[in-house]
């Protein structure tokens, strides 16, 4: 009986309005997202894009990231609302995402791409911190939240793969802009997110944004993000590189994210505050071990099934990241933190890797780009342990 009563206690939040639109549109909003990452690079290469000109359209998205989530970060904070600039931010993206789709010619892809990024790359950031704070105001963990994310992205990966399989990717806009109708309807069934009442100043941004601490911290995260870039940008034309079809490569991403989800799900059990580098530290070997075992088996379907250590890696690695930054911010700029982060993930390192990429995946081949990307992960982890140093050497004075 009182484990019963222990188990509702635990559902009873998941039943709750706020918490069901949240699940509801983190799903759909990270369906849109799978559909962006899986296989967009793949429609590069159908409309004859070549490696170079891919490695340069996901950059250009990259390097619009880096200014535009802090933008959006701070007017959130500054208006005290992550709802509103949600909706704004997410019409936007519906709209030229579905353009960016009919493209045909590089010109036209390189504008849209552009403008694509400038309204999609705060909204996972900005999601994320919507999610955090609600589930500390209902005692729920971020990551029993989030895995429906991981959930709608894997479910729509592999389920896509296979229709664009037999459909061909002509249609393509029309998925996504279904899709990306359905997650606006569930955003405005949410609530917003509680703010601090403590006004928020560029001043204060700056200054936050100016302690070593944080610096430091940010370089670590730029350098072990530059692999991740990579493989989300490259994984899918590296499959198809080794023969493997466009079903195979919605296959990997579903075990990629599903492999996220359960971790995410999990969280509770191993993410504690106070082991956050040392959990990031492992992601980084797990990191390595997946890039030099993909650039080794180099066989479509064995690559495949070595997404499955997206889990172990990316998983523990984000959330640990995420709960390591938001101890070294005030809470009156958790949102601007957390798109500033982004920014760091999705535009530094995306810009470097994407470049990198391009040209390693065409003057030499896959699997050595997969090496790179272990040695990146190695430095990360050096990187990490120097981290583990010095914070042992500032707790002993």
């Amino acid at each position: 009986m009182e484990g019963e009563v222990g188990l509702n206690e635990l559902r009873r939040p998941f039943l709750q309005g706020p918490i069901v639109s949240l699940v509801a549109y983190n799903y759909f909003f990270y369906a849109i997202v799978s559909i962006f990452i899986s296989y967009l690079p793949v429609y590069f290469t159908s409309q004859g894009i070549s490696p170079v000109q891919i490695g340069i359209l996901l950059g250009v998205g990259p390097f619009i990231s880096i200014i535009s989530p802090p933008i959006w970060g701070y007017l959130s904070d500054k208006y005290k609302t992550v709802k509103n600039i949600l909706i704004l931010t997410l019409v936007a993206t519906i709209l030229f995402g579905t353009f960016m789709f009919r493209s045909v010619s590089f010109e036209w892809m390189f504008f849209y791409v552009l403008v694509f990024n400038f309204f999609m790359s705060p909204i996972g950031p900005l999601t994320d911190s919507l999610t955090y704070r609600v589930s500390e105001v209902y005692r729920i963990p971020f990551g029993s939240i989030r895995l429906f994310g991981s959930v709608g992205f894997a479910i729509t990966a592999i389920f896509m793969g296979f229709v664009f399989e037999r459909i061909g990717l002509g249609y393509i806009s029309w998925v996504f802009l279904a899709f990306g109708l359905i997650a606006l309807y569930t955003c405005t069934r949410l609530s917003d997110a509680p703010s601090s009442l403590k006004p928020v100043s560029l001043r204060s941004i700056f200054s936050v944004f100016q302690e070593k601490r944080i610096l430091w911290f940010l370089f670590v995260i730029f350098t072990l993000s530059i692999p991740h870039r990579i493989n989300d940008g490259f994984v899918g034309v590296y499959i198809e590189s080794l023969g493997g079809t466009t079903g195979l490569v919605g296959t990997a991403w579903f075990f990629a994210t599903g492999s996220e989800a359960l971790l995410f799900g999990l969280s509770v059990r191993w993410l504690r505050q106070g082991r956050e580098l040392q959990l990031i530290a492992w992601a980084a070997v797990f990191y390595c071990v997946r890039w030099i075992l993909c650039a080794l088996l180099a066989d479509p379907v064995l690559v495949t099934y070595l997404q499955l250590f997206h889990g172990l890696s990316f998983a523990i690695y984000y959330l640990a990241s995420l709960q390591y930054l938001y101890r070294l911010i005030p809470p009156e700029l958790k949102s601007t933190g957390q798109t500033v982060f982004a920014a760091v993930f999705f535009g530094f390192a995306g810009i470097v890797g994407s470049l990198i990429a391009g040209w390693i995946f065409e003057a030499y081949n896959g699997q050595f780009l997969y090496i790179t990307m272990t040695a990146f992960s190695l430095m990360g982890l050096v990187l990490v342990f120097i981290t583990m140093f010095r914070e042992r050497t500032m707790s002993r004075q």
